[in-house]
């Protein structure tokens, strides 16, 4: 699996980030998967199921 993180091009402030992923399974079909960010501190009041929403920390790579 290999993913690229961009930051979003849109005005929706709500996922200022998106990673596009791909994979040997999706691959076949040459497709690939856009998954929105958004950050932690958005669910102050929620708590989402963690099975669902994976917390990443993100690190400038330069």
């Amino acid at each position: 699996m290999q993913f690229t993180v961009y930051r979003s091009r849109g005005r929706n402030a709500a996922f200022p980030f998106v990673i596009d992923v791909t994979s040997d399974i999706i691959g076949e079909i040459n497709r690939r998967i856009v998954i929105p960010l958004t950050p932690i501190e958005r669910f102050i009041r929620i708590r989402p199921p963690e099975r669902l929403n994976t917390i990443l920390l993100l690190v400038d790579g330069s």
